[in-house]
């Protein structure tokens, strides 16, 4: 987790040393050490992933940086970016041929506590009235309080549904947030709400620029 997830490249992580598994005590210590390393060095949990790309060899600078090593330094930099932009792209690509979905690919991994939700956006995947029958879709709306912590139920403020007869301009209502349903697609499932910034959008737009200069 904190070698490939967080990035932390410090991190010792084998587990055994020609083809001796490493004992609990070993395993122990070693954990107590990084522990007390990220606590030492105020290590900060990165917002993203980290990308593994190709890089250049760690030399000694001899003198000042060159303007060509400068570009180099800005050029690994921007691959990154791209290469971000480029996986953002094909998730949604892949949304819009039925395979997944990027809201469920961007949730958080933890669930987090009812407590935690306050003042901020979810969605509850809830049955409506559509006519003929009812459908399940994911309904937005602002957490606004905790009703009951221990039966993770909270107070929502509803966006408007305008097809939906008694929530057209929105409101209130209790709503249990199971934990068992925490990013599941039933009925009473819930998550952090997706809003797309449109990242990755531009990516071919950025690629032509580049090849147009």
């Amino acid at each position: 987790m904190r070698k490939l997830g967080l990035g932390f490249d410090w991190v010792d992580d084998k587990w055994s040393k020609s083809n001796k598994a490493f004992g609990v005590g070993v395993l122990t210590s070693r954990l107590i050490a990084i522990i007390q390393r990220e606590g030492r060095d105020e290590c900060i949990i990165p917002t993203t992933p980290p990308v593994k790309i190709a890089s250049r060899s760690a030399t000694v600078p001899l003198g000042t940086s060159t303007p060509d090593l400068e570009k180099l330094e800005e050029k690994y930099s921007d691959d990154a970016k791209q290469i971000r932009k480029t996986a953002m792209k094909l998730l949604k690509q892949r949304e819009s041929e039925g395979k997944g979905s990027l809201a469920a690919e961007c949730q958080p991994w933890q669930r987090p506590e009812v407590r935690e939700l306050v003042t901020k956006r979810v969605e509850v995947y809830t049955a409506v009235d559509v006519g003929d029958g009812k459908e399940c879709i994911w309904w937005p709306g602002r957490v606004m309080g905790v009703h009951k912590e221990d039966r993770q139920e909270v107070l929502i403020e509803w966006d408007p549904l305008e097809d939906v007869a008694g929530w057209e301009f929105g409101g209130r209502a209790v709503q249990k947030l199971k934990n068992s349903l925490w990013r599941k697609d039933k009925e009473g499932a819930w998550r952090m709400e997706y809003v797309d910034t449109g990242a990755g959008e531009d990516s071919d737009d950025d690629q032509d620029d580049e090849n147009s200069v």
